[in-house]
């Protein structure tokens, strides 16, 4: 019965008591009239074109002078690049090798406070060793006992 009132079709058109279709959309005529655009604006840049003016030519007139100011000016600039780079180089080398000087001088420095830790030590020892001894009656020099006996 539903059928009978119209027809529902999958692009969402209902058409109701009748079986017409509607027309499909004209896509042939905005083809047409994109091309027509490319073709009238191609004539009219085509025609329009001798009249426009002539674009100005590169002025390539240079006086000598500044031309040699020019070469002498990149000429120098050229050298004071290769300068840079050499500084540069140097700088690096330079502190390459006070980095490895210094590492040098902590190795050094290292060992020395080792060594006189050691000796720091041994001298602590050897305080303690004489002072638990008893104090020993001075030795007499024998020239001082020769007086005595006479």
């Amino acid at each position: 019965m539903i059928a009978a009132l119209g027809t529902f079709r999958a692009d969402a058109t209902f058409h109701a008591m009748t079986n017409q279709r509607t027309p499909a959309p004209r896509r042939g005529l905005s083809a047409t009239l994109l091309l027509l655009g490319i073709v009238i604006g191609g004539g009219a840049r085509a025609l329009l074109e001798p009249y426009s003016p002539p674009a100005p030519a590169p002025q390539v007139t240079n006086p000598s002078g500044t031309t040699q100011a020019i070469q002498r000016l990149q000429a120098a600039q050229q050298e004071v690049t290769e300068q840079l780079k050499a500084i540069q180089e140097s700088l690096a080398s330079d502190h390459a090798n006070a980095k490895q000087l210094s590492d040098q001088v902590s190795t050094v420095s290292d060992k020395l406070t080792s060594q006189v830790n050691s000796v720091s030590d041994k001298l602590e020892g050897l305080r303690q060793s004489f002072a638990s001894q008893p104090a020993a009656a001075a030795p007499v020099p024998e020239a001082a006992r020769r007086r005595g006996t006479r």
